[in-house]
């Protein structure tokens, strides 16, 4: 069974966070990395016009290993950066170093954390 489980946080009925948590088999599949890319862009696109603080943060967690995604409202810049598939070669679209972060380590706990503290202080300023 191929799914994923989607954690969205709203305040006032704004996207603020999103977290997209797949099967840790996925991160050995090119193709499987590339669909949990795809989603994570994809889902992005759809929130972004209610998005009402500065930075929208999403996590795409395949097991234990995390890649963080960040799209600046003003701009519409989002990280990673996209990397185009091509017509005649084959290209690793999500490579795995993508999901650099292993949430069981002390490395990977702390940039949760880093995370999760800057859409704290973002819906802080956002008021009640």
């Amino acid at each position: 069974v191929d799914y994923t489980t989607i954690f969205l946080v709203q305040q006032r009925e704004h996207p603020v966070f999103f977290f997209e948590i797949k099967a840790a088999g996925h991160i050995h599949r090119t193709s499987s990395r590339a669909a949990a890319d795809k989603e994570m862009r994809e889902r992005v696109d759809d929130l972004r016009d209610d998005v009402k603080i500065p930075i929208l943060y999403g996590v795409s967690a395949i097991g234990t290993k995390l890649c963080f995604y960040k799209c600046t409202k003003d701009t519409g810049q989002l990280e990673p950066e996209l990397i185009p598939g091509h017509t005649k070669i084959v290209v690793d679209t999500a490579p795995r170093d993508h999901w650099e972060f292993d949430m069981l380590t002390d490395e990977g706990e702390q940039k949760l954390r880093e995370v999760i503290g800057d859409v704290k202080r973002m819906c802080i300023q956002m008021g009640p």
